[in-house]
C-alpha cells in the first residue's frame, strides 16, 4: 500500500481490491474516505498514515458495504 497524490490536499492508498481516499486537513490531521475492508487492512492503513506522520481525525464513509466500512471499527480503537 501506498499514498499517490491526486491534488495537493488529496491522496489515495490503492489497494488491490479496494482505494481509501484521504484528504489533508490541518496540523498533520486527516480524513478517510472509506476504510477498507477488515481490522487488517484498518491496520495497514493506520501504520502507512503514522509512517507519513499523519493523524486520523475522521472517517467517512460512501456507503455500508464491508469493503468500504471494514476497518472502522480498528480505527475507531486505535
Amino acid at each position: 500500500m501506498q499514498l499517490k497524490a491526486l491534488s495537493e490536499r488529496v491522496q489515495v492508498i490503492q489497494g488491490p481490491m479496494v482505494n481509501v481516499g484521504v484528504v489533508l486537513l490541518a496540523d498533520d490531521r486527516v480524513a478517510l474516505i472509506d476504510s477498507g475492508f477488515d481490522r487488517r487492512h484498518g491496520r495497514k492503513i493506520l501504520e502507512l498514515l503514522t509512517d507519513c506522520r499523519y493523524q486520523v481525525a475522521a472517517v467517512l464513509n460512501t456507503h455500508a458495504h464491508a469493503d468500504h466500512i471494514g476497518g472502522n471499527r480498528f480505527l475507531y480503537e486505535s
